[in-house]
């Protein structure tokens, strides 16, 4: 993991754009403490109380453009369920494990992973369409590797899988 940050320590600005996860619950009130901490005027009311200075920020325009991502989350947005989905960070961290080398050569950067497991060549492997259900079953992430690199190769040498994937990066405007 140590060597994976390292290498990606050596990005270069063009190509900065992580997905960070940490499977790490945080409470509210953790959230709430450090506020307080960095000065912010957190105060702890009921329910009720909180529903009608919510109510009032709805009614200011300027407010209320603020809370569309709350009211969001809210039992009332539109009567729907929401449902929780799954998460876990085990195939971030295979992911950065396998990780050998990140080159940046002109506009092309290239990353390249490499694992002792059973030969599978995701180059070549057939990727179909889900339907939302079926999504959590796996098989998107080669999907997206497709799409979002211009380039992947692959290669069995001497036991081990090597994936190479090359992006072409756009300077900054």
């Amino acid at each position: 993991m140590a060597r994976a940050v390292v290498l990606l320590a050596d990005t270069p600005d063009e190509c900065t754009m992580f997905h960070v996860f940490n499977n790490q619950n945080i409470s509210m009130e953790g959230v709430f403490h450090e506020m307080k901490d960095l000065g912010y005027p957190i105060e702890y009311v009921e329910r009720e109380e909180f529903a009608r200075a919510f109510a009032m920020a709805q009614s200011d325009p300027e407010k209320a453009s603020v809370h569309t991502s709350i009211m969001a989350y809210m039992p009332q947005a539109g009567g729907r369920e929401m449902v929780r989905l799954t998460r876990h960070c085990e195939y971030t961290l295979q992911v950065l494990y396998r990780m050998v080398s990140c080159k940046y050569m002109g506009r092309i950067y290239s990353v390249t992973f490499s694992d002792n497991g059973a030969a599978f060549d995701p180059v070549s492997a057939d990727v179909r369409e889900k339907d939302f259900e079926e999504l959590d079953t796996g098989g998107m992430g080669i999907k997206l590797a497709k799409m979002y690199s211009n380039d992947m190769i692959y290669a069995r040498t001497n036991g081990r899988n090597v994936l190479t994937m090359k992006f072409n990066i756009k300077n900054k405007s």
